[in-house]
């Protein structure tokens, strides 16, 4: 059941990508057939469209591996004696001059596409070369023909022939293909003949970090970075047009790059690059790696040839995080219902569960499998355990400072939601949390993940700020901003995040409109830096979000607790305090 739903998931993902790509104008023969005077031409076509299709895919389905194994894991597997294929695609010079026991030699080109019948597809096919950048273009289109490749980070000359398990392996013995052969996708070896026909033309599709430079003015050109956000956001190349973080999903960015520029991918090392050059031609984008990638002073790639980088200060990468979170904020605005949110604990969802309550009200009774990381400098210390590849469910009392503290580990790289209305007004309410009830007390596992040191200190910082503030947990109740509206309305500004209509309708006296929602923060230039704003939403958690991120980009902001309310009930309304039109 589960295959049949993932390969139904892959056929909804390439047909949305392969409309969006546009494939049959202006793309390379090798993805498109542009001809279409006759039957023959337009099967051909079609048949070629399967492998852009393909394509498509590759990266909706990405392994967390990337197609990479280090050079320590090949020679580890070699000495192991495992049934594996490996595969030297150097010269044949350099292959008769030393290899490694049992690698085949299949030099980069047309050969590879030429020897696909002998290539195994029922075992692991390690793929090297001299330095990662061929190999990786190479396991890309060998996947997209059904082999199960990798390539060997670093190649033969930075990667194997630096350890020291390499000496005991090393021979000049030729290892050739056995006797059996297996079944060929004749477009797809068609499709790979004519790339490599074209590489052999285009210096295997590599730009030395000279050519890249001499052409970053050139408006035919367009520098995507494949480096992480985090990475991208602290310092890039000056001419770098748009980030685009290699691994799982990068799809859909992929198939909206221009298709009338020359697309110069750049990566660290120049090898998940050349793996995305790869696919993106088979895609129908013309495209080049930057050889080397971004490198290092004194090695290769563009710091290598000793070109800058446009650096940015630590407040400048926090406030590019900010936007960016906001920016791409969801159509779910990171919030479940606690009737969703139950639900996914009952169907045993892999997820985490965090409850940001004090340790008291959570050993009273919690949701089964929740872990207790009460709010503050806990949430901070906890970052490295909390995991960033599945959804993180966090619940407080109301939802506000679990909205504080979603914005927070979104910005750490956690896929985190707010439960909305928290335990008091949304979980308790529900018929479903009777049976979800546990006093036991659940922990983290063993796992650790890497945090962004900046983002880190951030975190901590806010949450020892906010154990200074006048008002808790950065909350101002309603009859405190009245005060401040009769006594300091000079040095406040309240800012209304609900729609610009119930704005309109009536609103606190004085404030303005901010509606929350998906790129809102190409309006935050109307936000005054001089005095303290007070964030009010509805109920106060899309406002707790977004005073936890001006916040975190130096302003000085609070949440009106409670948000607008309701008379009888809670927030501006509740309090009996009156609106205007």
């Amino acid at each position: 059941m589960e295959m049949k739903r993932n390969n139904i998931c892959t056929k909804l993902i390439v047909a949305a990508l392969v409309l969006s790509m546009g494939i049959g104008a202006g793309v390379p023969v090798y993805a498109a057939e542009t001809s279409s005077e006759t039957v023959a031409a337009e099967q051909q076509e079609r048949q070629e469209l399967t492998v852009a299709e393909k394509a498509a895919a590759y990266f909706a389905n990405f392994p967390a591996d990337k197609h990479v194994v280090s050079a320590a894991n090949l020679l580890e597997r070699v000495a192991a004696g495992e049934d594996i294929c490996v595969l030297d695609i150097r010269s044949a010079e350099d292959y008769a001059a030393g290899h490694i026991q049992g690698a085949i030699n299949v030099p980069y080109g047309v050969a590879v596409a030429e020897s696909l019948d002998k290539i195994p597809d029922d075992i692991p096919v390690l793929v090297y070369c001299y330095s990662g950048q061929t190999a990786s273009q190479t396991i890309a289109l060998l996947n997209l023909a059904g082999k199960d490749a990798y390539n060997v980070s670093g190649g033969f000359n930075n990667g194997i022939s630096k350890e020291e398990a390499a000496a005991g392996l090393m021979t000049t013995e030729e290892t050739t293909f056995g006797e059996e052969t297996y079944a060929v996708d004749e477009d797809v070896q068609q499709a790979m003949v004519e790339y490599y026909t074209v590489a052999a033309e285009n210096g295997s599709f590599n730009m030395s970090a000279e050519a890249v430079k001499n052409v970053l003015q050139d408006d035919d050109y367009y520098l995507v970075d494949l480096r992480s956000e985090n990475d991208y956001l602290k310092s890039r190349i000056a001419g770098a047009k748009q980030n685009i973080p290699f691994g799982q999903g990068m799809e859909t960015a992929l198939a909206n790059l221009p298709k009338d520029k020359k697309i110069i991918f750049q990566c660290y090392s120049g090898q998940t690059a050349s793996q995305t050059v790869a696919i993106a031609r088979m895609m129908g984008l013309e495209a080049y790696n930057l050889s080397g990638g971004m490198g290092a002073e004194g090695g290769s790639g563009w710091l290598g040839a000793g070109y800058g980088v446009v650096k940015y200060t630590t407040q400048q990468f926090l406030n590019a995080k900010v936007e960016r979170y906001f920016a791409n904020l969801p159509d779910n605005k990171n919030q479940v219902s606690a009737s969703a949110f139950l639900t996914a604990v009952a169907d045993g969802e892999d997820a985490v569960i965090l409850d940001v309550r004090s340790a008291e009200d959570y050993a009273a009774g919690h949701v089964q499998g929740a872990i207790n990381v009460p709010y503050g400098v806990d949430v901070a210390a906890a970052l490295d355990k909390i995991p960033t590849d599945k959804t993180v469910y966090v619940y407080c009392y109301s939802g506000q400072t679990a909205s504080q503290t979603v914005l927070l580990l979104n910005l750490a790289g956690k896929q985190a939601v707010n439960v909305s209305g928290g335990f008091d007004n949304g979980i308790s309410k529900e018929e479903a949390a009777v049976g979800l009830m546990t006093t036991e007390a659940a922990t983290f596992g063993e796992e650790t993940y890497a945090v962004d040191a900046d983002i880190q200190t951030a975190i901590e910082d806010y949450y020892k700020q906010t154990a200074k503030e006048t008002y808790g947990k950065n909350n101002i109740s309603a009859a405190q901003l009245a005060e401040l509206m009769e006594n300091s309305a000079d040095e406040i500004c309240v800012v209304d995040l609900r729609s610009a209509e119930d704005y309109a309708a009536g609103h606190i006296e004085g404030a303005i409109n901010l509606p929350y929602g998906k790129g809102m923060q190409e309006n935050f230039s109307i936000l005054p830096t001089n005095k303290t704003l007070i964030l009010q939403c509805y109920s106060g958690q899309t406002a707790s979000q977004t005073m936890a991120g001006l916040r975190v980009m130096g302003y000085t902001a609070y949440n009106l607790s409670g948000g607008m309310g309701a008379e009888g009930g809670s927030g501006w309304l509740g309090a009996g305090y009156e609106l205007v039109k």
